[in-house]
């Protein structure tokens, strides 16, 4: 089982030197997840990632994995050799077997949920799509009807001669 962790900090937008948007952070914490669950709930914030404002800090991510951290961002607030310092000097080698094992497989995740994160991005871009295209449409069928309309009032004003 998994515990997934997401964090974004609080950010500020500057545009010339003036403070145009302020954002604040956001914390997540997910316990209990299937390795199929793990994907479909970090491909989310994958994908709130990629629909952010241009200076809103992201989403970084932090995956345990039966109490051992298998992913962590921040590499400045996190050493993942930190959990081998008391480790006795004979349990060593299997702890890295272990921890290399999990980082293996992590990164399988990490690719699948990217993978599902595109998927859903390029489903939402072809909903916009669509949705842009019926509106297109609308706004030519009402822009029709109004000239239609002016037409008959001109038509009504001025006979045979238009």
């Amino acid at each position: 089982m998994y515990l997934f962790v997401a964090f974004k900090p609080s950010s500020k937008e500057y545009v010339r030197g003036c403070r145009v948007g302020t954002y604040s952070e956001d914390f997540q914490i997910t316990n209990h997840l299937t390795e199929s669950q793990l994907i479909a709930r970090w491909a989310d914030f994958l994908l709130k990632n990629r629909n952010l404002d241009s200076q809103e800090a992201p989403y970084e991510f932090w995956i345990f994995k039966d109490g051992i951290a298998v992913w962590a961002e921040m590499s400045a607030y996190w050493d993942g050799w930190e959990q081998f310092k008391s480790i006795p000097p004979w349990q060593e080698e299997e702890m890295i077997d272990t921890q290399e094992k999990e980082e293996k497989a992590i990164r399988e995740i990490y690719s699948q949920s990217c993978e599902f994160a595109n998927k859903q991005y390029t489903i939402i871009l072809k909903e916009k799509q669509l949705a842009n295209e019926a509106e297109l449409v609308r706004h030519e069928a009402q822009l029709k009807e109004i000239r239609l309309k002016q037409y008959m009032e001109l038509k009504k004003e001025f006979g045979n001669e238009i």
